[in-house]
């Protein structure tokens, strides 16, 4: 009998753990509905522009509208702590110059909401211009920024901006 009551408290923990696994994940899922990864792409003979692209994901269970999503050029995360270390002060509306630089692009299509189905994926990507001054980044590292309808906005992980990209004065 000492073996059955052994058991049932394994299967028990087993079950414990496997409920808080799939609570956990769903809590996951709730807080951060949509994933955003960046991409480059990098056309060397010409045929085509150089592209910024990001791929985003619903991994909700129901449809989410986007409304704006672009990509911005900004810094390394160490160096906006040091910003924000020796500009304290800074009020929290002017965060924004501290963490971006440069000039915004849009992988969206202004005034068009894009519907994402339940685990669906969608590309978005733009295309830049390799002789216009705009299409040069200040910074050395890009991220993708999504917005939905409901006013959440989700970043991707930072991506280093491609040499060719930079700035060189």
């Amino acid at each position: 009998m000492p073996n059955l009551q052994l058991l049932l408290q394994i299967v028990g923990a087993i079950t414990a753990v496997v409920g808080a696994v799939f609570a956990v994940r769903s809590v996951y899922r709730w807080l951060r509905p949509i994933r955003v990864a960046p991409s480059v792409r990098l056309v060397f003979d010409g045929s085509a522009p150089d592209e910024i692209g990001a791929t985003v994901t619903n991994r909700s269970g129901e449809a989410q509208y986007v409304v704006r999503c672009h990509a911005r050029g900004t810094y390394r995360v160490s160096a906006i702590i040091l910003r924000h270390l020796r500009h304290p002060a800074v009020a929290p509306r002017l965060y924004g110059n501290i963490w971006f630089n440069g000039p915004s692009f849009d992988l969206l299509v202004k005034g068009e909401p894009s519907k994402i189905e339940p685990n669906q994926r969608v590309i978005l990507s733009h295309r830049l211009s390799k002789h216009h001054p705009l299409s040069f980044f200040l910074t050395p590292m890009l991220l993708v920024e999504v917005e939905l309808s409901t006013g959440r906005r989700f970043r991707s992980r930072r991506l280093i901006v491609p040499q060719r990209w930079r700035f060189r004065p």
